[in-house]
């Protein structure tokens, strides 16, 4: 997949991403690298390598960094996996790696009903000083007629030490299968108020063909757009292209933002595989909903600041090298990351 942004009226390339697969067609490793515009390669990022176990199961889930001085991959995030007996996921332990090995970042985990559907999620993070774990996050899942219904995101309140409601997502559907619109409502001053509203558009044959967003402005009390994404599918059903636009209130016009292209071997897997130098800034995911990552930092002043000028955070990295942002509460809309007054990178909050 190649993944392109609307710069000055034309496509430039931004990001690769390669997966390979094995005889089984499970995913096994995905690299992913970055355009040179200087040079003009793509060069090499990020790796992530996969194993499972007889099943199919992911067991650990490994990311490797491109380390240029070094001309080698170093071990950076790790995820395990652990299933119940009913071969259902039940927890997922994230760690980060430095110099001294590996330590403990955040942990998940999982509740089913005795149908099988999953009914909860928490997830608690490592906390360094206290060295343990505390709660961070909990998803309550609605499960009508065996199909998700919807669900309510809730944040630990250290300071009355209880769950406090935060989000809620409803899907409505247009038949037993297909979602005609997903509804985000948040928790302000006592009740529940609308935030935004995803809503889908699908072909004769029943097939997505776009996707918009829209964010409920509680001062004027009206759904404004937001986001806007067209796709296109092959022959045999996979996407084949995306492109997601944003609003320009001005003109009052859909805007292009960023272009996704697949390629497709012939029994329908992406096609792999490449290899080049060096590592430029990593986002994920992007679009973002409750967080987002942001890997190999420039050393310097870091801005982010929204459509409008702006800041909504600024820090100074000296030698981080790795941050997560929780963006949850973040207005929908495009943001770009400046380092030392030179934009670098945008992103997309939905």
């Amino acid at each position: 997949m190649i993944l392109e942004n609307w710069t000055n009226g034309s496509w430039e390339n931004r990001m690769q991403q390669l997966p390979s697969y094995d005889k089984e067609g499970r995913l096994t490793k995905n690299k992913i690298a970055h355009w040179n515009p200087v040079l003009k390669v793509w060069e090499d990022q990020t790796k992530t390598v996969f194993s499972r176990d007889e099943n199919g199961n992911v067991l650990t889930r490994e990311t490797f960094k491109w380390f240029q001085n070094q001309s080698s991959w170093r071990a950076t995030i790790r995820t395990s996996y652990s299933m119940n007996e009913r071969n259902e996921r039940s927890s997922v332990l994230n760690e980060i790696r430095n110099e001294e090995g590996w330590y403990n970042q955040s942990i998940e985990e999982y509740k089913y009903d005795v149908d099988g559907n999953l009914i909860e999620k928490r997830s608690e993070r490592w906390d360094k000083k206290l060295i343990s774990w505390v709660p961070d996050r909990k998803f309550d899942y609605t499960i009508e007629s065996d199909r998700m219904v919807g669900y309510s995101i809730y944040f630990w309140d250290n300071q009355v030490g209880e769950w406090q409601s935060y989000k809620k997502t409803t899907y409505h559907y247009s038949n037993l299968e297909t979602i005609d619109h997903v509804l985000v409502e948040t928790w302000i001053d006592g009740s529940w108020k609308e935030h935004s509203i995803r809503r889908n558009f699908h072909d004769e044959k029943g097939v997505l063909s776009t996707m918009e967003v829209e964010i409920f402005d509680h001062t004027s009390n009206i759904w404004q757009n937001a986001n806007h994404v067209e796709y296109e599918f092959t022959g045999f059903g996979k996407v084949s292209e995306s492109i997601s636009k944003k609003w320009n209130g001005e003109l009052n016009k859909w805007d292009n933002l960023q272009r996704s292209t697949y390629s497709y071997s012939k029994d329908g897997e992406v096609i792999e595989e490449w290899s080049h130098v060096k590592m430029p800034m990593e986002l994920f995911p992007n679009p973002a909903m409750e967080s987002l990552t942001i890997r190999s930092i420039p050393v310097g002043t870091i801005l982010i600041v929204d459509a409008l000028g702006k800041i909504v955070l600024q820090t100074e990295n000296k030698d981080q090298d790795e941050m997560k942002l929780d963006v949850s509460k973040w207005e929908i809309g495009v943001y770009s990351i400046q380092v030392n007054g030179n934009e670098i990178q945008k992103f997309v909050k939905q």
